[in-house]
């Protein structure tokens, strides 16, 4: 149908992708976007859509997504082969497919190649892409000044990390990054890039200018990583684009979650950090709740499960009674936090001006003012 612009299927077959491209898609001017994660598309489906690419007859397709849909190496290939002429498709998602070091390597040669290339977002699983697969992208990244968004995330199987990018992997796009400037947002959650990984990227933020967000959950980096990264954003403080900084599940304690809290009195840019289920506690919250009283910029805060008792709890209360720029905090899962504290009045004695500008969810735990609409991380 001429006015169908969005395509979204379940239980969708490679026969059938071959027949959505060869027929609707094949002349159809309106589609912009075709969602068939966890579709059984399979290599010939993702040829298809190559194939459709490759003949340029579609011009409106902007987003395909094919997350776990089982394209395999030869499908990632096969895509990788079609992005060397692309010039309409922005957004590709295969994140959850096994493309292997090949796949990795055929859709980094082709965003090399086609430097004018349309795709802007370019989202896969590191699983079994390794560090060729991570050294292929990061290569690419030196050339490439489209890509806006890469997320390389691993699996959340705690006995899949051995098939992440590891500290190899990110030494090597930690490198390409410094001389990078479009790249706005790198995901590498899941990955055990560790301390020495962290490390990098953090040599790499201290220079690079364009990054944005950057997420770094579930990577072991500890205290040493995360207090490399809380100087790097210290000492790169006028310069950096980063505002949303995630690190959760990463085995930080309290000098690390102090060392970032500390770097929170001279950086004027981040407005977002996650340090959920983490090991902070009190000590580390009431860094936190001493930074709040006089930063500015940041608007949500992240502290679940970080072992805080009643006196870190009680001292991030009292700091947003100064601090009328957090949008959002949470602290659910601590055992200082419990159903029978009293955030609702707190929250109504500081909305006493009667504008209902502050909300407070307090079964949940997450404090947030009714505003947070405005942040978008």
């Amino acid at each position: 149908k001429k006015n169908v612009n969005y395509i979204k299927a379940y239980h969708f077959k490679s026969e059938r992708a071959r027949m959505l491209t060869e027929g609707m898609l094949s002349t159809n001017d309106v589609v912009h976007t075709v969602s068939l994660r966890h579709c059984h598309v399979g290599i010939h489906g993702a040829r298809a859509f190559a194939d459709l690419f490759r003949a340029n007859t579609n011009t409106s397709l902007t987003s395909l997504d094919l997350c776990s849909s089982g394209i395999g190496v030869k499908g990632a290939c096969a895509l990788g082969d079609a992005l060397k002429t692309n010039s309409t498709l922005h957004t590709l998602d295969i994140s959850g497919n096994m493309v292997g070091v090949k796949g990795a390597k055929a859709l980094a040669n082709a965003l090399r190649v086609n430097n004018n290339t349309a795709l802007h977002t370019l989202r896969l699983t590191s699983k079994q892409i390794g560090n060729g697969g991570a050294m292929a992208l990061a290569e690419m990244l030196r050339n490439n000044t489209a890509l806006h968004e890469l997320a390389i995330n691993g699996d959340f199987d705690v006995r899949d990390w051995d098939f992440g990018i590891r500290a190899e992997g990110a030494r090597a796009l930690a490198n390409a990054l410094k001389t990078n400037s479009t790249l706005h947002t790198l995901d590498l959650a899941y990955n055990m890039v560790g301390v020495d990984g962290a490390k990098a990227l953090a040599d790499a933020l201290r220079v690079n200018t364009a990054l944005a967000i950057m997420h770094v959950d579930m990577n072991k980096i500890g205290d040493e990583g995360a207090k490399a990264l809380a100087d790097a954003l210290r000492v790169n403080n006028s310069n950096t684009a980063l505002h949303t900084l995630r690190l959760k599940s990463n085995n930080i304690g309290v000098e690390g979650t102090h060392a970032l809290a500390e770097m929170l009195r001279v950086n004027t840019t981040l407005q977002y950090i996650d340090l959920g289920y983490n090991d902070g506690g009190d000590t580390g919250a009431k860094a936190f709740a001493d930074v709040l009283r006089t930063n500015v910029a940041l608007q949500k805060l992240a502290l679940n499960q970080n072992d805080i008792n009643v006196e870190g709890t009680d001292a991030l209360v009292e700091a947003l009674s100064s601090n009328d720029k957090l949008k959002e905090l949470n602290i659910a899962d601590n055992p200082g936090v419990g159903y029978s504290w009293d955030i609702m009045s707190w929250w109504d004695d500081l909305d006493s001006d009667g504008d209902d500008d502050h909300t407070a969810v307090g079964d949940s735990r997450v404090i947030k003012r009714s505003d947070c609409s405005s942040f978008v991380a």
